[in-house]
């Protein structure tokens, strides 16, 4: 299932549809003429994106130590504490902090579409470099 939501299962499963923009809001069908050249190029695509999703291994686990409540106590959105916490990750792991994205509604919008907003990196590598300064005090209590 995670494997599914990550990359949509290679391209004979959902991976060409992967973002599935919402619902079927106005459909309307689009014709594009496809010389061989794009023909080639999106078949090298499909190739390039099986490989890596073939390259990929996922490890899932249920984690119960604490949820959504305790972000909300600290006036944090989980889906922010999340998101943080997913930088301190990439970050412990590959020293850099990466761009990320977080799905933002836009419904004032013909059709109600979705966008997505960067993260603050600046003051992202602020917060996880705080973690490997040994002058800084990082005390989190968690209350069950």
């Amino acid at each position: 299932m995670a494997a599914q939501i990550l990359h949509g299962g290679g391209t004979h499963l959902n991976s060409g549809n992967h973002w599935f923009d919402k619902t079927l809001q106005m459909p309307k069908k689009l014709y594009f003429n496809i010389g061989c050249e794009i023909k080639r190029d999106i078949e090298h695509a499909k190739q390039n994106l099986d490989i890596l999703i073939n390259d990929l291994d996922i490890h899932c686990f249920n984690f119960q130590r604490f949820g959504k409540e305790l972000p909300k106590r600290h006036n944090l959105s989980p889906n922010s504490f999340i998101q943080v916490a997913l930088q301190l990750g990439y970050y412990k792991v590959h020293n850099e902090v990466c761009a990320s994205c977080d799905i933002a509604s836009q419904r004032m919008f013909r059709g109600g579409r979705t966008d997505d907003i960067r993260s603050p990196t600046n003051q992202m590598l602020k917060f996880v470099l705080a973690f490997d300064d040994p002058t800084i005090s990082v005390r989190i209590i968690l209350r069950a």
